[in-house]
């Protein structure tokens, strides 16, 4: 008797974990790493004043709701010796090589690999897309994402149109060290940087 109310226990616990789990699935993945986006200006200057909050990137989907300084958080990477601003699953870190602030947001896959899901980026006065397009697997999911149950992985992301990520699936490998977005007078420009 002791032994099955031990498994009916431990079964109870392995199950609250998987349903919380499950839950969080649409959530799938923060400050999605594989790409870096440097903003600049037209002369190669940030566009992100770490002094100024209102020049953060901003990744959202439906409405933006402006940043307050409250949501910031200020940490120290012991790693990097740098410091790491971090928001609404955004981050903020300067590369102390190319010498630039560099963003990485929080993003949706959605469930569409054919179409890929939009996500919106505010900076400055300007919103631009990111688009996520995903491919199934039938292999391990470490290092996947999960989608409604299948693992699946993040094939390409495209910054307003121009492709910036690809695994190589479904195009040439692609992988940049950071993308700089060139913004002058409201045109943006996507250069790919290796």
């Amino acid at each position: 008797m002791k032994n099955t109310i031990i498994f009916l226990i431990t079964s109870m616990v392995f199950f609250l974990f998987s349903c919380e789990k499950e839950e969080n699935v649409e959530e799938l993945f923060s400050n999605y790493g594989r790409v870096k986006f440097c903003f600049l200006n037209r002369e190669g200057k940030d566009l992100i004043n770490i002094e100024k909050i209102e020049t953060y990137p901003v990744s959202f989907i439906g409405d933006f709701k402006k940043l307050d300084k409250n949501e910031v958080n200020k940490t120290f990477d012991i790693l990097y010796r740098d410091s790491v601003y971090q928001y609404r699953g955004n981050e903020i870190k300067f590369d102390k090589i190319n010498k630039h602030y560099y963003w990485k947001g929080y993003m949706h896959a959605g469930d569409n690999k054919d179409k890929g899901y939009n996500n919106y980026v505010h900076i400055g006065d300007d919103i631009d897309t990111i688009t996520i397009k995903i491919t199934p697997s039938n292999e391990p999911c470490y290092g996947g994402v999960y989608v409604n149950n299948p693992c699946v992985y993040v094939s390409e992301i495209y910054y307003n149109g121009t492709k910036v990520y690809s695994d190589g699936r479904l195009s040439k490998k692609l992988k940049p060290k950071y993308v700089d977005i060139i913004k002058t007078n409201g045109n943006t420009e996507v250069k790919l940087v290796e």
